[in-house]
């Protein structure tokens, strides 16, 4: 093969190296209006909340307390979208590292000396703000894959605690443009702004079924989790494919669209399927049965049945009536109740695989004939 046929399909990542005066990243996070000065410690790319990250008091004490020792503290990475409007760097790989400089000079915290910022002399606050630090600045183009920040940030993240799947969806998310994300923040809410328009109504009434079924609001949690599982629904309901019904960022991806290739339809298919859920839910749902319901999402496992059928748009009247009756049954009677959960925990897991979901259905159809 030609050697310029092997480059064109090579993805150079456009991206250069300096040094930064510790001071000048503090005054670029602050305030800005020189286009392409700006940095956000924000970012969809950031684990934990948005204002604390991931880091305790005592981590936080700890990276100071190297950088006034000119111990090495590792590279910042920015990363900037040049399609975007706001012409900012967005901290791919050192949020939390940007967030303890910034709290040290705003007096938040002491540092191991207990000192503040504020407390050292006019001579130590010059040599602190004065500390090198190295950085890394990356440039996407609009022709970069999709994917290239979730790969990047996966890559760059070299902590002992394994990104959880609502974070990688959530970084996939960075451009705001996958249609199964954004309508997942959409439905859920909380901390979640969503680039879907309209539906306000749909979204509402979705809500309050959610809340009266399961006596439960949407929050999302630090890990991103419910992200996770609500994009599980989302795309299982808009392929109708069942085996797409997970939280696995590796099974999600594989059927992301943007939000240019979505229709109006797509998105009330989406709503019809879920409220479905939710009516068929309120007549069968029983703690003891479905589990815990935390931060709004029943168990994934437990209501995979349901949700097959649903999905799929397998679900009829005479099978409505058959799930309502086999749950009553399996909440009044023990030995239904230990037959059914031995098919659940089949494998000696709790996946819940296609297979296994059918064994249920058929358990349940032979139980109820």
């Amino acid at each position: 093969m030609p050697l310029h046929n092997c480059i064109k399909h090579t993805i150079m990542v456009r991206t250069h190296s300096d040094t930064q005066k510790l001071d000048n990243l503090y005054k670029r996070n602050r305030n800005s209006s020189k286009r392409g000065e700006s940095i956000f410690i924000e970012s969809d790319f950031q684990r934990g909340t948005e204002d604390k990250g991931v880091w305790s008091p005592s981590q936080r004490q700890t990276f100071i307390d190297s950088l006034q020792k000119n111990y090495p503290v590792g590279i910042l990475t920015f990363v900037m979208n040049e399609e975007s409007e706001e012409s900012c760097w967005r901290t791919l790989d050192g949020g939390n590292r940007m967030r303890a400089i910034r709290d040290y000079k705003n007096n938040m915290y002491v540092d191991k000396n207990m000192k503040k910022y504020e407390e050292l002399t006019p001579g130590e606050q010059a040599t602190f703000d004065s500390i090198l630090i190295p950085c890394q600045w990356i440039t996407i183009e609009p022709e970069d894959p999709e994917t290239i920040i979730t790969e990047m940030f996966t890559r760059l993240n070299t902590t002992s605690k394994p990104l959880s799947q609502g974070e990688l969806c959530k970084a996939h998310g960075w451009k705001k443009n996958i249609f199964e994300l954004e309508l997942a923040k959409k439905i859920i809410g909380d901390k979640w702004s969503s680039f879907i328009v309209g539906y306000e109504h749909e979204t509402n009434d979705l809500r309050e079924k959610w809340l009266n079924t399961f006596n439960s609001e949407f929050k999302e949690t630090e890990l991103c989790d419910t992200l996770a599982c609500m994009t599980g629904f989302v795309v299982s309901a808009r392929t109708g494919v069942f085996s797409h019904f997970d939280k696995k960022y590796s099974v999600l991806r594989q059927k992301f669209i943007t939000v240019h290739e979505y229709s109006a339809e797509d998105t009330m298919t989406v709503y019809r399927k879920l409220s479905m859920f939710c009516d068929v839910m309120g007549h069968v749902y029983n703690k003891k049965i479905f589990g815990k319901v935390t931060m709004g999402m029943v168990p994934m496992s437990k209501v995979a049945p349901i949700w097959k059928l649903i999905c799929e748009n397998e679900w009829s009247p005479e099978m409505g009536e058959k799930m309502i009756g086999f749950y009553k049954k399996v909440n009044e009677s023990t030995e239904c109740r230990r037959d059914y959960e031995n098919i659940l925990k089949g494998d000696g897991d709790n996946h819940y695989g296609d297979n296994k979901v059918k064994k249920v259905i058929e358990h349940i159809n032979q139980t109820m004939s």
